[in-house]
């Protein structure tokens, strides 16, 4: 087991060489999964939180 304290960059490498990539939420700053904060003052629609935010 490696563990990588990272948001993705080393997934490029790493997959070369895992059988498996977990990410995980530790509760940080930011949470892994973007569509799970709160944001107040965001101009709508903006990817990656609305499915086509181009159509």
């Amino acid at each position: 087991m490696v563990v990588v304290k990272s948001s993705n960059h080393f997934a490029a490498a790493f997959s070369k060489v895992a059988a498996e990539i977990h990410y995980l939420d530790s509760f940080g700053p930011f949470p892994h999964d973007p569509t799970t904060v709160t944001y107040r003052r965001l101009r709508r629609p903006i990817a990656p939180l609305d499915p086509d935010p181009w159509a």
